[in-house]
């Protein structure tokens, strides 16, 4: 079957794109169980990814990633959502109704600008469709209370306008026990995100208009960052309830 992709800005077959392209459809998304982008790593040759501290994140391909610390640095790989360059702190984000997502190894900043010395990554969400009136809708439920719903409508309006809509839900309990403090959250989450997508198209003209909003308020454990206040004596690393920033004792 042939894989259509726009990694060059138009769409074209996979097969004849010069580039090293990585193309997930939202069937693959679905088989791999890609959920968020830290699950895509593991589907991509050469893809790595970590958060940092205070919500930003690390995307690395070849090796090549973002190695300094600043809000004036540029990223080595880019992030997109539909071609449009984007902040990676919403790479947190969970996939929803997306129509694929394709991964461009090595230097892209002919095609997307700068910060894209190590590669690219662009995720393609799904756009409204003017045949047919459908929708979709997820429910999970699982361990640490996980409650989440997903869902999706698209609703031709005529044959020039259609509309689109995806959202999705998470509430779970974290994964860590504070013993100290048994009445606190550590790492749950509790975010939602909705899309709305208006399409029109008139003989070889078309438009789309998207807009996206996101809302969390989840736990999120920090990356490299940790509470302790040195134990004087070495039966124990830190003192029970410390709120220092110190090493433990070794």
């Amino acid at each position: 079957e042939e894989v259509i992709v726009t990694a060059q800005r138009t769409e074209q077959s996979l097969q004849d794109v010069p580039i090293a392209v990585t193309a997930l459809t939202s069937d693959d998304l679905d088989v791999k169980q890609v959920i968020t982008f830290s699950d895509l790593q593991l589907n991509v040759p050469g893809l790595s990814y970590g958060q940092t501290n205070f919500g930003g994140a690390s995307i690395n391909l070849r090796g090549i990633g973002n190695l300094a610390t600043g809000a004036s640095f540029d990223q080595s790989v880019t992030y997109h959502v539909n071609g449009a360059a984007v902040s990676t702190s919403a790479v947190g984000l969970e996939q929803y109704d997306v129509a694929r997502v394709e991964v461009l190894r090595g230097p892209q900043g002919t095609l997307f600008g700068r910060g894209s010395t190590g590669g690219a990554v662009n995720i393609v969400t799904a756009k409204p469709d003017f045949d047919e009136q459908y929708g979709r809708a997820k429910i999970t439920a699982g361990n640490y209370n996980t409650q989440k719903f997903e869902g999706m409508f698209n609703l031709p309006i005529n044959d020039n306008f259609a509309v689109r809509f995806a959202g999705y839900g998470l509430k779970r309990d974290g994964y860590i026990d504070n013993l100290y403090m048994p009445d606190s959250h550590y790492d749950n989450r509790n975010q939602g995100a909705g899309r709305l997508t208006l399409a029109w198209q008139n003989g070889d003209t078309s438009a789309s208009l998207m807009y996206q909003q996101y809302n969390e308020n989840s736990h999120r454990s920090r990356k490299g960052d940790y509470i302790c206040t040195t134990s004087p004596t070495p039966d124990r690393g830190c003192v029970l309830g410390g709120t220092g920033k110190d090493m433990p004792n070794p």
